[in-house]
């Protein structure tokens, strides 16, 4: 709808003029658009432990899981798990300094590797900080990281 009304310019030969108004737009509302509710999936690997420091009784392990999202399995992909000890480090499963992998493959999807099955923290009567686990997948040549690495820190009182 338009609304008009009529100005006088106020000379000596007294006209009017009309004019048009426009009636103003209704302004339209934002749309919003849902947030996804779901983290995407990224190739690579994450840490598990059940704590950050341990105290005696605890329970404690060590889990890795490896998620894959390429459409095949990731055949000879190495899993590389380290334990870093004050920097000496210990390469999983032998848990030798000499370089050790978990071999794979690795299916599309989620894998979960047990690095160190479920046991009681003993009472070692020390305590300790800045123990580091590592863990990433590696290109068959072990030249560079395929995806996405992980460490976790952790120690005992």
């Amino acid at each position: 709808m338009i609304y008009g009304g009529y100005t006088w310019t106020g000379s000596s030969n007294e006209t009017w003029e009309y004019y048009d108004v426009p009636t103003p737009t209704p302004t339209p509302s934002p749309t919003v658009t849902p947030s996804p509710t779901t983290t995407p999936l990224i190739t690579g690997v994450m840490i598990d432990m059940p704590s950050h420091l341990f105290h005696p009784g605890d329970a404690c392990y060590c889990t890795i899981t490896v998620t894959n999202t390429e459409p095949n399995p990731l055949s000879d992909h190495p899993l590389f798990v380290i334990l870093d000890v004050f920097s000496e480090y210990f390469f999983a499963p032998s848990f030798t300094q000499s370089p050790d992998d978990y071999p794979g493959p690795f299916p599309t999807g989620v894998t979960t590797i047990e690095v160190l099955p479920e046991f009681e923290w003993p009472d070692t009567g020390s305590n300790a900080s800045g123990i580091f686990w590592y863990a990433a997948l590696t290109d068959p040549a072990v030249t560079h990281i395929v995806g996405e690495w992980d460490s976790f820190e952790f120690g005992w009182e």
